[in-house]
């Protein structure tokens, strides 16, 4: 063992002690034992300039400067197409330290050796301990980072990209869309569909759907030179109550409760609905509605009083509701004394303004207020302040300009052809998008 002095050894030792390298400086036969110098603890490089290890304690001994000839010749007597490549690769390694390489114990074989394998231990092994015992200076760090340039390059978007004034040109800029908005279309949305000559004065003027389409508000006279010009064309007051009881029905289920309230295996307790009706066309469509939400299984009353003259159209849905379960009542002293989950109310038309003096009207007015059941207005009159509490509010064919007393307002579908808008000067484009009724908001 004396002859390999001055040789790179890697020693194998015991748990206690671990893998020490270094430099063969003295052997000696008597107490059995081997002086490194330089010598590295698993890896680490010690503060002592010597280190002797006991025979006991020592495993293995691997001669590094053997293995790094051994393998030079191996690699000078295979031949390979790259072996220039190789030979300039090998000189450009570091092979300052030699703890840098990793030798397993248990298995008897050379190491295959790869391009910068010590480059790579060398760094991370290669740290002297002694330099990670000094301090960190927190404040002396921060005072070098710069905020409000970090910020600045964050604001810009560039991703740390220095952007050029001829860059900031060419950069797309990002577009960014609501939950609700189209992101395919490119051009400009055109919210504004319908187009009426109506004249500008005081109050609100326009709604707005959930979508942002434009609604604009009609007259009460504009509104009946459309009903009748939709009349002439054929499509006449006993369409217009059908459609607008059907689509009001389907408002008033949801707000029921829709199929979990209406469920086969909930029949026990249906819900219960009071409509209100006068003797006019208005009235004609709350009975409709009352038909229809009948022929869904809904607990239905009607308190319709006696009256000298009704619409036309109001004698023929009352023939037609009498073919359903629906009660129709004519005395107020005989409404429901129990609860109802909802009242409908189609008692008011702008041309039967008399009807609000009859004492019914105001026995009925007395108990809908009195009523904790929630109160849906159909086609509310134009121009008057309501008497009742009122939740919801329906309109059809195009809004009045009603008080905020009316509450939420909704407008539903009434078929009306295009041409019969047209016929009275007003530029029209279905706003409902498929739907059956929409809620109009007053402000965009």
């Amino acid at each position: 063992m004396a002859g390999y002095i001055g040789s790179t050894v890697t020693i194998n030792c015991r748990n206690t002690v671990g893998h020490c390298q270094g430099v063969v400086k003295e052997v000696d036969q008597k107490s059995q034992t081997i002086t490194i110098s330089n010598p590295y603890r698993n890896g680490i490089k010690l503060t002592e300039t010597e280190l002797t290890l006991r025979s006991s304690d020592i495993i293995e001994i691997i001669i590094i400067d053997a293995l790094l000839e051994k393998s030079n010749q191996l690699e000078e007597s295979t031949p390979s197409k790259k072996e220039k490549k190789r030979t300039e690769s090998r000189s450009d390694e570091p092979r300052e330290s030699p703890i840098n390489l990793k030798l397993n114990s248990s298995r008897k074989q050379y190491p295959k050796f790869k391009k910068g394998l010590y480059k790579k231990d060398d760094e991370c092994f290669g740290t002297d301990v002694t330099d990670m015992m000094e301090e960190f200076d927190f404040a002396k760090n921060l005072a070098l980072f710069d905020k409000a340039a970090v910020y600045q390059e964050i604001n810009s978007g560039s991703d740390g990209e220095v952007l050029t004034p001829s860059k900031h040109r060419r950069r797309k800029v990002e577009e960014k869309y609501k939950h609700d908005e189209f992101v395919l279309q490119k051009g400009p949305v055109v919210y504004r569909q319908i187009i009426t000559n109506e004249p500008r004065g005081t109050g609100i003027e326009e709604y707005y759907t959930d979508a942002g389409l434009v609604v604009p508000t009609i007259s009460h006279d504009t509104l009946k030179q459309i009903l009748h010009a939709a009349e002439l064309m054929g499509f006449g007051a006993d369409r217009q109550a059908e459609i607008f009881g059907a689509n009001a029905s389907l408002m008033s289920l949801s707000l029921l409760g829709g199929t979990n309230r209406l469920h086969p295996k909930n029949s026990h307790q249906p819900p219960s609905v009071l409509v209100i009706c006068g003797p006019h066309r208005t009235g004609a469509q709350g009975i409709a509605t009352a038909r229809h939400l009948s022929n869904h299984n809904v607990k239905v009353t009607v308190f319709l009083p006696h009256f000298v003259k009704i619409h036309p159209n109001l004698q023929e849905e009352l023939r037609l509701i009498s073919l359903t379960n629906a009660v129709i009542i004519n005395d107020y002293s005989l409404l429901p004394v129990t609860p109802v989950d909802l009242i409908l109310s189609a008692m008011n038309e702008d041309d039967c303004g008399i009807s609000s003096q009859q004492s019914w009207y105001r026995h009925a007015v007395q108990w809908c207020n009195e009523n904790r059941a929630p109160l849906m207005c159909l086609s509310p009159p134009s121009e008057s302040s309501p008497d009742l509490h009122i939740k919801w509010s329906i309109c059809s064919g195009l809004p009045f300009s009603f008080p905020v007393e009316y509450g939420t307002l909704y407008m539903v579908d009434l078929g009306i052809p295009v041409r019969a808008f047209e016929k009275v000067g007003i530029q029209y484009q279905s706003p409902f998008c498929g739907k059956s009724s929409l809620r109009l908001n007053r402000n965009k």
